[in-house]
């Protein structure tokens, strides 16, 4: 019984003790500012994530919401780090001693793996798409980076917290909204517009949005969005906020995104395109979506947007219009 009491007792100061440590979102695991002082690696005032709590876990970082108040080091932060460490200590330093530190991933741009990820201070070495990996067999030197980890197991992934991370609001917050903006704590790029929530109208067909839409409409205040701000809304989204956001938590979701109006051209459907000849009056641009986190959106809208019929039933949840506010 005594022993027993005494390991719950063990497992609630330890938990205490990363909880004090933990941040708006996640309950995160620390790199120790004093363990990594005594063996000479710089945490220069930032706090890093620890390797025990990533391990591994470098491909799969990208939309996961326990990390979205996080951000990869950067080449000069890592090099930082290390510059004067004692390597020999790594695995006490990084991972708390509870593994071999093999691979340190660090210099994405974005969480998603997006653009270029600039792997030494000079630029010398970047990789686009792809996270930069510094391995234990080269000594972990900077000019010897790799645009891929060959020991995923015992790769650890370099995330800084950002302490000025605001949580955005959850799913149910949102849905007694009809209509949102920047104004009532969206964190994404609204461009400065008022947007109507996919829901709002679902009980409409697409016939009956047409005619609310134009002029002496019940909808005559709104308009179709356009591509560009389509886009920028989308490109905005982490942390998958635009879905909470415009669905709430009506998981049922859609499989279609809408925008730009009827009868489009190609140059009204992308920022990228120029195809000016005219669709067929039914036909609206749209952006399919196999997930509902918006950057995936921002990605097809950009690369692989489709002209479809703008033609559905409400509330059958297969698509969704993008109308602002005029």
């Amino acid at each position: 019984m005594f022993k027993m009491k005494k390991i719950l007792i063990s497992s609630m100061l330890a938990f205490t003790s990363i909880a004090v440590q933990a941040n708006s979102v996640g309950q995160h695991d620390l790199i120790d500012a004093a363990t990594a002082a005594q063996y000479g690696f710089d945490l220069q005032g930032l706090t890093w994530v620890g390797g025990l709590e990533v391990k591994g876990l470098s491909q799969g970082l990208a939309w996961d919401e326990n990390f979205a108040d996080t951000r990869y080091a950067t080449a000069e932060e890592v090099k930082a780090l290390l510059a004067g460490a004692d390597l020999n200590f790594i695995d006490q330093v990084i991972a708390n001693s509870g593994f071999e530190v093999r691979e340190l991933q660090y210099g994405a741009s974005k969480r998603d793996l997006t653009g270029v990820s600039k792997c030494t201070t000079d630029g010398s070495i970047s990789f686009g798409g792809s996270l930069c990996t510094l391995k234990k067999d080269y000594n972990f030197a900077i000019d010897r980076a790799e645009s891929w980890a060959s020991e995923q197991y015992n790769a650890v992934p370099l995330l800084i917290v950002n302490t000025d991370y605001v949580k955005p609001k959850e799913a149910w917050e949102w849905n007694e909204y009809t209509e949102v903006s920047e104004a009532d704590g969206a964190q994404l790029d609204m461009s400065g517009l008022t947007w109507m929530r996919f829901k709002t109208i679902a009980h409409m067909s697409s016939k009956e949005i047409k005619e609310a839409l134009a002029d002496g409409g019940s909808l005559s205040d709104w308009r179709w969005a356009t591509a560009a701000e389509v886009s920028a809304l989308l490109k905005s989204d982490h942390d998958r906020e635009f879905e909470k956001v415009f669905l709430g938590t009506d998981t049922a979701g859609f499989s279609h995104l809408y925008y730009a109006g009827v009868e489009v051209n190609a140059a009204e459907c992308s920022p990228l395109a120029e195809d000016t000849t005219r669709q067929s009056v039914d036909t609206s641009c749209a952006v399919n979506f196999s997930a509902q986190d918006g950057y995936s959106g921002y990605r097809m809208l950009n690369m692989h947007f489709e002209f479809m019929r703008f033609l559905f039933l409400g509330n059958s949840n297969i698509a969704s219009v993008a109308l602002v506010r005029k």
